[in-house]
């Protein structure tokens, strides 16, 4: 676990409403949480202020989609990957590009904390 006491979460959407949404619940929960709209802007701010946790959409705009960032990501951190669509052979690559889950949207936000929670203890981070 890192030296920071609440673990930090990226969150990578690019629809502002489900980004704000769940960089407030997690901040609720006990979690540092940031948000970005595309996976650049979000790998900047991780060489800036690494994250132990990366929650990232599969379709954004701009040169990479999710699931091309999903290996940038994943060597720093955990990654659960949230999607529109429920679809297994998507859900599948992006587990073997390295992520930890596959959450398809809408989802509750109680099993949602739970994925998080399982992929930061999966990678020796301690949740709040």
């Amino acid at each position: 676990m890192s030296a920071r006491s609440r673990p930090r979460v990226l969150v990578i959407d690019d629809e502002d409403p489900i980004r704000d949404l769940l960089v407030e619940y997690l901040e609720m929960r006990g979690y540092d949480a940031e948000g970005a709209a595309t996976a650049g802007a979000g790998l900047a701010l991780m060489r800036e202020r690494p994250a132990d946790l990366v929650v990232l959409d599969v379709n954004l705009p701009g040169a990479m989609s999710g699931v091309d960032a999903v290996p940038n990501f994943a060597r720093a951190a955990a990654v659960v990957v949230v999607s529109g669509t429920e679809d297994a052979d998507l859900a599948r690559a992006t587990v073997r590009r390295g992520a930890f889950g596959y959450v398809t949207k809408p989802f509750e936000l109680e099993r949602f904390l739970g994925v998080v929670e399982a992929a930061l203890l999966q990678r020796g981070t301690t949740p709040p």
